[in-house]
């Protein structure tokens, strides 16, 4: 039987897929002091992104936009389209499907952040994705020429996407701010 602590196995021995690094190494490099603070910042960020990603695909799933119709003298809201995904597939202007990409892609990164960052690089482009999706959002309502306004969900998710990118900001700082080391005397 190998050593526990072998960088490969004998001959013969199954190769436990771990890592390539003796269990010394691995241990002691995931003790530093750098890599236990974020660890620790890791754990406090992820405590927001999971009801964020969970609040996130259920606004994607309602209806984002209404008309304003004038019956008689009352000017009456009314849902447009639907939701995300039948817009998507009603319509092939591009902008739909790239609402609903960037919709997949950021619960995606903020399921993964909910595990552990340890670089700012997710962070970081958690915030441009929700950057985009916040521009896309009010540029649709408050544009002049446009004929729908934001509905109570895609009010619901322009607060969401400003969360996402004020947190991911933060966040991608805090990370940036730990990870260098102290130099060792």
């Amino acid at each position: 039987m190998a050593e526990p602590t072998a960088a490969t196995p004998a001959e013969g021995e199954p190769f436990d897929g771990r890592s390539w690094l003796p269990r010394s190494v691995r241990q002691s490099y995931a003790m530093r002091p750098v890599a236990l603070r974020r660890a620790a910042v890791s754990r406090w960020y992820a405590r927001f992104y999971a009801p964020l990603a969970v609040v996130g695909s259920v606004v994607g799933l309602m209806p984002l936009f209404d008309r304003v119709v004038t019956v008689g003298n009352l000017q009456v809201r009314v849902n447009v389209d639907g939701n995300l995904v039948s817009t998507a597939a009603k319509y092939s202007d591009g902008l739909s499907e790239l609402g609903l990409v960037l919709l997949v892609c950021l619960v995606g990164l903020l399921i993964r952040a909910c595990v552990r960052v340890s670089t700012p690089t997710i962070p970081v482009v958690m915030a441009s994705l929700a950057a985009v999706a916040l521009f896309l959002l009010l540029f649709f309502s408050l544009h002049p020429n446009s004929r729908v306004v934001l509905s109570s969900a895609g009010l619901g998710a322009a607060v969401v996407a400003a969360w996402i990118l004020v947190l991911g900001v933060v966040h991608a700082i805090h990370l940036r701010r730990i990870t260098a080391e102290p130099p060792t005397a």
